[in-house]
């Protein structure tokens, strides 16, 4: 039973509208009661701008993709890997959870940073973590161990 005057949206489009409408209403009160008309205009512009930058930028990567803006090694792995696989490598060929273990176990007990660093190159020695690894964790600068396509 339907009472009279009430507002029943029916459908989903219906239901963001209202709700995109109650939050403007609400928004533009909290606004004009906490910095003026000038001050709302202004963040009305911001917001506006705002949103029309986000959906400038969602549709680029709509219409390009979003594999476009990787490497093209990730790229290329992104596209033959699949979960069963990275379930087969971590839980039965245990080859990736091992690594895994190896560093994580590097830096659990509260090391000192010389102590971390001396237990990944016990690793390296050990031959549980590849040299390459190590020189990525211990290199300054995240930037570096990007590719220079990145």
């Amino acid at each position: 039973m339907q009472m009279a005057g009430s507002i029943k949206p029916e459908t989903n489009k219906e239901k963001l509208v209202l709700a995109g409408s109650l939050y403007a209403i609400g928004s533009s009160g909290f606004c004009i009661m906490m910095f003026g008309i000038m001050g709302t205009f202004f963040l009305l512009m911001q917001a506006v701008a705002f949103l029309l930058i986000l959906h400038t930028v969602l549709k680029h990567v709509l219409s390009v993709g979003l594999l476009h803006f990787v490497s093209p090694k990730l790229r290329e792995s992104l596209m033959t890997v699949s979960f069963f696989d990275i379930l087969m490598s971590v839980i039965v060929e245990r080859k990736l959870s091992k690594l895994i273990v190896a560093v994580v176990s590097s830096f659990m007990g509260d090391p000192s940073p010389e102590e971390a660093r001396h237990r990944l190159r016990e690793k390296v020695e050990e031959g549980l973590i590849p040299k390459t690894l190590y020189r990525g964790i211990i290199r300054k600068g995240l930037m570096f161990n990007l590719s220079e396509k990145a």
